[in-house]
């Protein structure tokens, strides 16, 4: 049995699985990191914080492009869009104060730990 010869940082995602052979340089882990941004959706939509969550268009991890439409709330007479202002990936919503973050897509990078060495990785 193999284990990983480094840590992994907060936030990292592992690419590889239980029986890879991996080899000096090859991708183990990545991150994504940039500027996010952050819209307050219930205030922008006039509607509690609660409900923020039924108005979304997208689900968390989802990409969206700037002028796509983020979240809608319905009314029989009158309803209301938000538009995105900017494209990105929806990384959280805060459900108790209705705000929605998003990875700003021009700011977004990819940071990534290779390994130093070949190893078989086992259960």
């Amino acid at each position: 049995m193999a284990l990983l010869p480094v840590l992994l940082p907060k936030g990292f995602k592992l690419k590889i699985s239980v029986d890879s052979v991996v080899c000096a340089g090859d991708l183990l882990a990545y991150k994504n990191i940039g500027k996010e941004e952050v819209i307050l959706l219930s205030k922008n939509l006039k509607i509690s914080p609660s409900k923020v969550l039924k108005c979304l268009k997208k689900n968390l991890g989802d990409r969206i492009e700037k002028g796509e439409v983020l979240a809608e709330k319905k009314r029989i007479v009158g309803g209301k869009k938000f538009i995105s202002p900017f494209s990105g990936t929806i990384t959280r919503l805060e459900e108790s104060t209705g705000r929605l973050f998003i990875l700003s897509q021009s700011e977004e990078k990819i940071k990534e730990i290779k390994s130093p060495e070949s190893y078989l990785i086992e259960e």
